[in-house]
């Protein structure tokens, strides 16, 4: 993944080359995501960039907004100084850091469904899929969509993970690493007693499809 700027060149120039006395504060929005952002930035992603620009002699305030949503604000509000984070593929107005971190994104699964050993896309033909936003776009699969039972995106991560624990979907497609996220808050919400429809506590796999 990669920082569109439109305000500084990236991140490797600006720790060399801009000192503390141009300190500015670079306004960026990004995807509401835990553990990468969360409302106020803060995670594995949002940590990074704040202490490297922070480096720089600089300051980052964030914007958070759901998946998806934050690649259209940048391009269609000028308000934004910087956008966290692109695919290292796409392009924005400004210029791109080179990629700093990669997400694997995979199937996460029922272990009682079968599909544990599930290692290619094909093998989740005539399943019924979920994903997040411009997912077929992004993990390269628009192709395999129509193979599909179903192929639904959602922004809302809870909206991916319940429907899989109810039995409506076979697999979620998304980075792991944020799947496991929220299937560990909805399991402490059905410790509590708010999530009295589904039970999270089913064993899950995950398994690296791309």
């Amino acid at each position: 993944m990669s920082i569109a700027m439109r305000l500084i060149i990236g991140l490797a120039f600006c720790i060399s080359q801009v000192g503390a006395a141009s300190a500015i504060e670079i306004n960026m929005i990004v995807p509401n995501i835990p553990p990468h952002f969360d409302e106020q930035g803060n995670g594995r992603i949002g940590d990074v960039i704040r202490e490297t620009l922070r480096a720089c002699g600089h300051e980052v305030s964030f914007t958070a907004v759901p998946f998806g949503r934050h690649w259209k604000d940048y391009v269609d509000n000028e308000g934004y100084d910087a956008l966290g984070t692109a695919e290292a593929e796409q392009t924005f107005p400004g210029t791109s850091t080179l990629p700093f971190m990669n997400l694997q994104d995979g199937a996460t699964v029922l272990m009682k469904s079968g599909l544990d050993d599930a290692v290619g896309i094909n093998d989740l033909f005539a399943r019924r899929i979920v994903a997040f936003p411009n997912a077929d776009k992004i993990l390269g699969i628009e192709a395999a969509v129509p193979h599909f039972a179903s192929f639904n995106m959602r922004a809302n991560r809870f909206e991916q993970i319940r429907p899989l624990f109810a039995g409506r979907v076979d697999a979620i497609l998304a980075d792991g690493l944020i799947t496991a996220h929220f299937i560990g808050v909805l399991r402490d919400r059905a410790v509590a007693g708010d999530e009295p429809d589904v039970d999270p506590a089913q064993p899950v796999a995950f398994r690296k499809n791309f």
